[in-house]
């Protein structure tokens, strides 16, 4: 049987709305900042992970890191050069 790709799509944001992620971190530590964003791509890459092959859902994965990426930065000091970094 063919794979839905629309359907796996669904179930796909539907696992990522039961997500509950709260990252606290120190927006002035890159340290810190990185592992925030390692954490959001490792939470988002899991909820993909049943749908291995499924290039909706692998653009979707790295069209939500990269927002997420930006939206941590944005919490980081403008002088930083974290975004050049990852």
């Amino acid at each position: 049987m063919p794979r839905d790709a629309m359907a796996e799509l669904g179930n796909f944001t539907a696992a990522l709305e039961g997500i509950d992620l709260q990252l606290e971190f120190d927006p002035g530590d890159a340290e810190a900042v990185h592992k925030a964003i390692a954490k959001m791509e490792a939470v988002i890459d899991a909820a993909a992970d049943p749908f291995p092959g499924n290039e909706l859902i692998a653009q979707v994965v790295e069209q939500l890191k990269e927002h997420y990426r930006q939206a941590i930065r944005e919490e980081s000091p403008e002088d930083d050069e974290l975004g050049s970094e990852a």
